[in-house]
C-alpha cells in the first residue's frame, strides 16, 4: 500500500532564516571569533556573486566545522535551539509571507484543479516570500508552509525536510515537527570527528535524488505527494512531486500554478 508525504525545503521555505548560518554565528559569539566568521561568509557570499556554484559554496561552509566532534555539535545544537526559544521573537506569531493563495485549516488544496490537501489554498500555487538574508535574529516560522505542514501531519502524512542544512542546525524546526525526517548535508566523520567534508551537497539535483530514493524506500506515491521550495535550485525535487507550492522569487511565473511552470520549464531540456 502506498503513502503520501510532503517534501519540503527549510531555509526561506519553513524557517525565516537561515538555520546553518544562524547556527553558525551563534558557534563564533561563543568562541569569541565572529570576526573571523563573517569574513568566512562574505568570502562565501562572494564567490556566489562571481558564479560559482551553490553546491561548491554549501560544501565549502562545512569546512568550518573541520576538527569539532559530533558530541559536541549536537550539544551546540541544542544551545542554540534553546537560544532562539528564549529569545523574543520566537515568541511572537509566526511570520506570515505576502501571498494571493488563501491560507486556511485542514481542507482540500484547490488551484486549478482540486487535490486532496491538508489546507485549502486558492490561486496561483506561487507566493511571495521574505528576502534571503533574513536577520538571525528572526526566528520565526515562515506560513503557509509552517501551517501546511501542521496539516500534514494532522492527516497523518510523512514530513520530509529535504534541505543542504544539517542536523545540529534544525534543532528547534525539529522541536516543533518531532517525525519530521531529514534528507540534509551528511558530513564525514573519523573516529567521532568531524573531517570538514561532507558526501554530496544537498543542493539542485541531489535533493531530486534523495526524494526519489525515500520514495522508492518507503513506497511514497509521489504523484500524490507536495513539495515546497523558495528556489529554483528547489526545481528538480519539486517536479517529482504531484503537487507543489513556490515560495518566493523563483523566477517562475507568479501568474501560473507551479505545477504548470515547472512542466514548461523542463519541457526546455
Amino acid at each position: 500500500m502506498q503513502r503520501t508525504a510532503a517534501y519540503t525545503d527549510i531555509d526561506g521555505t519553513v524557517t525565516a532564516y537561515n538555520t546553518i548560518f544562524g547556527l553558525f554565528r551563534f558557534d563564533a559569539a561563543e568562541r569569541g571569533c565572529a570576526a573571523k566568521a563573517e569574513e568566512f561568509l562574505q568570502e562565501l557570499r562572494s564567490d556566489a556573486l562571481y558564479g560559482v556554484p551553490r553546491s561548491e559554496t554549501n560544501a565549502r561552509y562545512f569546512g568550518w566545522w573541520r576538527g569539532r566532534s559530533v558530541r559536541e555539535l549536537e550539544e551546540l545544537g541544542e544551545r542554540w535551539a534553546d537560544f532562539q526559544d528564549s529569545s523574543p521573537a520566537a515568541a511572537s506569531a509566526p511570520v506570515h509571507v505576502s501571498a494571493p493563495a488563501d491560507v486556511s485549516g485542514p481542507a482540500d488544496v484547490s488551484g486549478p484543479a482540486d487535490v486532496s490537501g491538508p489546507a485549502d489554498v486558492s490561486g496561483p500555487t506561487h507566493v511571495s516570500g521574505p528576502a534571503q538574508d533574513t536577520p538571525p535574529e528572526e526566528w520565526g516560522f515562515l506560513e503557509p508552509v509552517a501551517a501546511l505542514l501542521d496539516g500534514h501531519v494532522r492527516a497523518g502524512r510523512r514530513i520530509v525536510a529535504v534541505t543542504a542544512s544539517f542536523p545540529p542546525a534544525l534543532v528547534r524546526v525539529l522541536r516543533r515537527w518531532p517525525t519530521l525526517e531529514l534528507l540534509c548535508a551528511e558530513l564525514v566523520t573519523e573516529r567521532g570527528v568531524y573531517t570538514g567534508g561532507i558526501d554530496e551537497a544537498m543542493v539542485g539535483e541531489a535533493k531530486a535524488k534523495a526524494v526519489a530514493a525515500h520514495a522508492s524506500r518507503n513506497r511514497i506515491d509521489l504523484a500524490g505527494s507536495f513539495a515546497y521550495g523558495d528556489h529554483a535550485s528547489d526545481v528538480p525535487f519539486m517536479r517529482l512531486a504531484g503537487h507543489s507550492l513556490m515560495i518566493g522569487n523563483s523566477g517562475l511565473s507568479a501568474q501560473m500554478p507551479v505545477n504548470y511552470a515547472l512542466r514548461q520549464e523542463f519541457s526546455k531540456r
